[in-house]
């Protein structure tokens, strides 16, 4: 992948390899699923899909589904037999069953059910905000200011 990639050019040179059958066996992060040409391919092995998904992140079930259904989807187009393998420690997460389905429906519908259960958009509304500041203290102060007018924004909950 990128980290341990010396130059751009590697990167492009280890595809190209990959591509005319010179290497057997290719691994990387989701870097390496981007313009692989998968012809020659047949098994794709995913390895700790829960990384993805236990992201700090109310969109990582879609994020993951989105790029593995993408990954699937663009492998098995190509001809059978093919096979993915997913190595999961919660084979019975809604994002794991559907991908195993290729069912995006139940993907969208347990997806919406859970963001309602812990309003999350498109339930709700998310801000981030971030502050910056050369000293320490008055970034805090700027923090605490914020945080004690926070509930007196747009007449809103917050």
């Amino acid at each position: 992948d990128r980290d341990s990639l010396i130059k751009d050019d590697d990167y492009r040179q280890i595809r190209e390899e990959f591509k005319k059958g010179n290497t057997d066996i290719l691994i990387g992060t989701q870097m390496v699923l981007k313009g692989v040409d998968f012809n020659n391919v047949d098994l794709i092995g995913i390895i700790s899909a829960d990384t993805l998904l236990n992201l700090p992140d109310y969109r990582s079930g879609e994020k993951t589904f989105q790029l593995l259904s993408e990954v699937i989807s663009s492998f098995r187009e190509i001809s059978f037999p093919k096979e993915v393998i997913i190595q999961t420690f919660n084979p019975e997460d809604h994002c794991i069953v559907a991908l195993k389905e290729q069912d995006y429906n139940y993907f969208y519908q347990k997806e919406i059910e859970l963001r309602k259960e812990l309003d999350y958009p498109p339930f709700t509304h998310i801000i981030k905000i971030v502050i910056l500041g050369e000293e320490k203290e008055a970034v805090e102060q700027r923090a605490e200011y914020l945080n004690d007018k926070k509930g007196k924004c747009c007449n809103r909950d917050i």
